[in-house]
């Protein structure tokens, strides 16, 4: 995970985010959440990014699920 508009890291990261409301993951044509979780930064400051597809999304060390695609 980076920083918006930073470059990628050789460094395992992680990133606090927080599960939001699907309708603000309406817009991704594919997002059905039947399926999947919105999950994401309200500020846009930190998300997921290219390379982060595959990673876990952890909730208290738990895996909930896998990276998909970011905001």
């Amino acid at each position: 995970l980076t920083e918006v508009e930073k470059s990628h890291s050789n460094t395992l990261q992680e990133v606090k985010l927080r599960l939001m409301d699907p309708q603000a993951c309406r817009h991704f044509e594919t997002f059905d959440h039947n399926f999947q979780l919105c999950v994401g930064n309200p500020k846009k400051e930190k998300s997921t990014f290219k390379g982060d597809s595959g990673g876990p999304l952890l909730c208290a060390g738990v895996a909930h699920g896998i990276v998909s695609y970011g905001m």
